[in-house]
């Protein structure tokens, strides 16, 4: 893929890389599928005690926090969810 100089990529890169659906065609932004930032996120959640729907919530305010970037200019992720008609919530595993 290749993005326009200067684009944000989510960091750590091995972990959010694979996160990646593609490129914005106009802008050249990166293009990163929601769902899969959020089961990356859970996945590094170390309260045992916590129930999924927890981790989840846990892992949406991690993501509004640290990655919904509120300038939107031309460098930020776009972040599309691919759930296949489903809320968000109902793919946690």
């Amino acid at each position: 893929m290749e993005f326009q100089e200067g684009t944000l990529l989510l960091e750590p890169r091995n972990q959010f890389d694979p996160c990646l659906v593609g490129v914005d065609y106009f802008t050249g932004r990166a293009i990163y599928d929601f769902n899969k930032i959020i089961q990356v996120i859970m996945s590094e959640e170390t309260d045992e005690g916590l129930t999924d729907d927890e981790k989840f919530l846990n892992a949406v305010d991690h993501f509004n926090f640290n990655f919904d970037y509120k300038d939107n200019d031309r460098l930020t992720p776009i972040y599309l969810s691919l759930s296949e008609g489903k809320f968000v919530g109902d793919i946690v595993e």
